[in-house]
């Protein structure tokens, strides 16, 4: 019976440290998503200002020429582990793509390559704010390239009412959403032309940190929930294995009193 008691007390040991574990990932994913959110305010606020100064040098260039041929779709999966279905869901929402594919998110592309899914360029999502900036730049590069002259969608899961949905949409090239010439034209140092085309460029990077920061704080919402749920199966564990802990000890003491009982009398 001692053995058995020992042996139930090790495996309550070991459920209390992965009940910490799981505590210590639920509360770091929760602050990636409080610090995500924060930033993403800068990223729209840099958003709108390049789509305002867009809209008014639209209106002094030529039109720019139509997007032709299917999309590329940027597809943003997870990053690391332990987030549920997080990348099987918006695999499964995402359907076969029209076009190309790009995948982000080291843990959910090769998910995606088990299920047959052939990525013309992979990259890994940056876990950190200052890191995206960056990454935008390289991605945004590369899918220039990679397009040619068709439209690039995004595909990412979005944050809404503490869970997270899968989404699409276009960041290349912007719907142009021209104004009337302005009564007193911009100074300009750059044929308009040319500024436009850069602004374009600057449109994409900025939609770009916008995605990959909503799909960062999507990821980490799904290990929040995943935790949580987790949190609760090792509580519920935890609450039987120290029942049966104290079924067993009462059980020792029973037979021990039992044993000291009978040794009294047969003396």
């Amino acid at each position: 019976m001692s053995e058995q008691l020992a042996e139930i007390e090790a495996r309550i040991g070991s459920v209390r440290t992965l009940a910490s574990v799981i505590r210590a990932m639920r509360a770091i994913a929760g602050a990636r998503v409080r610090q995500t959110q924060g930033q993403l305010a800068s990223v729209d606020l840099h958003a709108a200002t390049v789509s305002r100064a867009l809209d008014r040098v639209l209106s002094l260039a030529p039109e720019p020429p139509k997007p032709e041929g299917p999309p590329l779709t940027v597809l943003f999966l997870a990053e690391q582990g332990f987030a549920g279905s997080f990348n099987a869901r918006l695999l499964s929402a995402l359907g076969t793509p029209p076009g190309g594919l790009v995948v982000i998110g080291t843990r959910g592309a090769a998910l995606a390559a088990e299920q047959g899914l052939s990525a013309l360029a992979q990259f890994p999502l940056p876990s950190h704010g200052p890191a995206i900036p960056p990454f935008a730049d390289r991605l945004a590069e590369t899918l220039l390239q990679l397009a040619g002259r068709a439209p690039i969608d995004a595909f990412h899961a979005q944050t809404e009412d503490g869970s997270w949905k899968a989404c699409r949409r276009r960041i290349f090239p912007r719907p142009a959403q021209p104004s009337a010439p302005p009564s007193q034209p911009p100074l300009l140092t750059l044929p308009p032309e040319q500024l436009c085309a850069a602004l374009f460029a600057e449109m994409l990077h900025a939609e770009l940190c916008r995605v990959a920061l909503h799909a960062t704080a999507a990821e980490n919402t799904a290990r929040m929930l995943a935790m949580a749920s987790a949190q609760g199966t090792t509580e519920r564990k935890l609450d039987a294995l120290e029942q049966t802990a104290r079924i067993s000890r009462q059980e020792a003491v029973t037979t021990e009193i039992l044993e000291l009982s009978a040794g009294v009398t047969s003396s």
